[in-house]
């Protein structure tokens, strides 16, 4: 079709920054300012309904909405209240700073340099006390295939464990490694060997780490101190149903967490760790170096070789490093607490060297029996916990050895105490220490009896200290006291002693009694009963304390 005419719309235009600048627009003008790139209209005369003369701002996609959007000021749902603070949209959207800020996002491809360069951007480049912010992530599975070196100040949450994934796919590790305050991008391998410049006020949370490699370590804590990691699971990928042998394990790679020291003054100290749970690895926690005051709170330890391994290999330990700085003392002062021990094959909490460190009121299932449970074939055959230093002390865990067994949660015999004599009874607690078993053991007396009532294991040279009560209701008879079991265990004796009180009638008193004998690892406490149509009703609590051969 033929073109007959062209019409065109002009608008008024000229250069805002020149001259005398924009004009006052009539009502409804229209300008463009060529210099600025810029559109205005008049907002038209008061008489006209205007709430003020002046011109608008119309707005293009010559303008950033970030650069005028200043006028965001937080309402409360209150609608007498308002926050004072009038910010622009740019530092709003910058409050929460997520994972997709640097392109880090959950497809299946390798993450390693997008992760790196977020963490190295933020807490290496600038160091501005400032500028230290929380790095966000979103549910998704991220993977990525080397190590990840974390400064201080880093702080990573995620949307929750099994939520928030990190996936290794590397084959070499560790993980994570936290740095020196003098690393840079391009060095990152500084020896951490001053307090000032040790990795500290980190905060890990809210993730899970799933490891595909039997040869790789999770978390390398140089001389990590005042940091928090909660709400972290560690998945490992060792079989434990298969019943390897955990010495094919090794023990220098298959660390979930490993804390090391530089000397017993820059070392890993203060941190926190709560609600962590570690799954299906050799040595969930582990240090042969001076570590002190550090605190472990409501973890979780499932399939293991080792729950706490302290102090193997340290150089007062062996003798083979001695003189090693950070080395000399082994963990000192930690508190593992409110925790929860599954399936651990060997020992749930072993201190080979290391003073003051505590468990307390942690509950351990099925730990030291290779995985074959208290009382099957063969027996259990190692402590639950172990202290080869002195100066170690257990206090409030709960352990099933004594009660019942229990494998992969299902209820399979009476335990060891007062059932299975034939089987081998190793102590809950054993080594250079005082073990106080605060849970009270329930039992019934036969009649007539003359039997083993009940057993307690030991190790080495002890004392055994026993408080009971028996009563037999039809008869009103009760007496409590105190048995005191005396152990040379090099010259196989034992020596016991009584204090009870007796309340009911006099004829009766002499009717019960109590003897000790040493038998496969264990005190075993005979009683005879003479009340012949009379069972009693025995209850007990014990304390052990105990002292290895130098």
């Amino acid at each position: 079709m033929a073109v007959v005419q062209i019409s065109r719309i002009q608008i008024r235009r000229g250069q805002k920054n020149q001259g005398t600048g924009l004009p006052q627009l009539a009502s409804g003008e229209m300008a463009w300012a060529i210099d600025s790139q810029e559109l205005f209209i008049g907002n038209g005369a008061v008489s006209e309904g205007s709430p003020a003369v002046g011109n608008t701002k119309i707005i293009t996609q010559r303008d950033n909405l970030l650069d005028i959007a200043n006028q965001y000021r937080y309402k409360s749902k209150s609608s007498t209240y308002s926050a004072p603070a009038i910010r622009n949209l740019e530092d709003r959207l910058n409050d929460n700073l997520n994972n997709l800020a640097y392109g880090i996002v959950s497809n299946g491809d390798d993450m390693t340099q997008e992760l790196q360069h977020a963490i190295d951007n933020l807490y290496i480049d600038n160091r501005d006390e400032t500028q230290r912010v929380t790095l966000n992530f979103l549910p998704g599975r991220y993977r990525f295939s080397n190590t990840i070196y974390l400064p201080s100040y880093v702080s990573i949450v995620g949307s929750g464990r099994g939520r928030t994934i990190f996936e290794y796919t590397g084959t070499t590790g560790p993980i994570f490694k936290f740095i020196d305050d003098r690393a840079t991008r391009t060095n990152r391998d500084i020896i951490i060997d001053n307090v000032i410049f040790q990795p500290k006020n980190i905060l890990l949370k809210g993730f899970t780490v799933v490891v595909n490699n039997l040869e790789v370590s999770c978390f390398l804590m140089e001389s990590v101190r005042d940091s928090n990691f909660e709400e972290i699971e560690v998945l490992g990928c060792y079989d434990f149903t298969v019943g390897a042998d955990s010495t094919l394990m090794p023990v220098d790679t298959n660390f979930a967490w490993n804390l090391e020291s530089y000397s017993s003054i820059v070392t890993c100290k203060n941190n926190y760790f709560k609600r962590v749970k570690v799954s299906r690895y050799g040595y969930p926690f582990f240090s042969k170096h001076d570590i002190i005051n550090n605190t472990w709170d409501d973890c979780e330890l499932i399939e293991g070789n080792h729950g706490f391994l302290f102090g193997r290999g340290s150089s007062t330990a062996s003798n083979i490093n001695a003189g090693i700085l950070g080395q000399q003392f082994g963990p000192r002062r930690n508190l593992i607490k409110n925790s929860y021990f599954n399936d651990i094959k060997e020992t749930g909490v072993a201190v080979e060297n290391g003073y003051g460190n505590q468990t307390n009121n942690n509950v351990f299932i099925d730990v030291g029996n290779d995985g074959q449970g208290n009382t099957l074939t063969g027996g259990n055959g190692n402590s639950i916990i172990k202290f080869l230093s002195s100066g170690n002390l257990s206090w409030g865990d709960i352990f099933d050895r004594a009660y019942h067994s229990e494998v992969d949660g299902v209820l399979i015999d009476r335990g060891l105490a007062s059932a299975n004599f034939n089987n081998r009874y190793y102590p809950e607690v054993s080594g250079s220490t005082f073990f106080h078993n605060q849970a009270s053991h329930n039992l019934v007396i036969p009649n007539p009896y003359n039997s083993i009532l009940f057993r307690i294991p030991y190790d080495g040279n002890s004392v055994i200290f026993i408080n009971y009560i028996v009563t037999f209701y039809p008869l009103n008879q009760s007496r409590a006291g105190r048995m005191t079991v005396t152990i040379d265990d090099e010259l196989n004796q034992l020596l016991m002693t009584e204090e009870y009180d007796y309340l009911g009638n006099p004829v009766y008193e002499t009717n019960v009694a109590f003897t000790a004998q040493l038998g496969n690892g264990s005190v075993n406490i005979f009683c005879k009963n003479l009340n012949s149509s009379y069972p009693g009703e025995f209850s007990y609590t014990y304390s052990v304390l105990s002292k290895m051969p130098s």
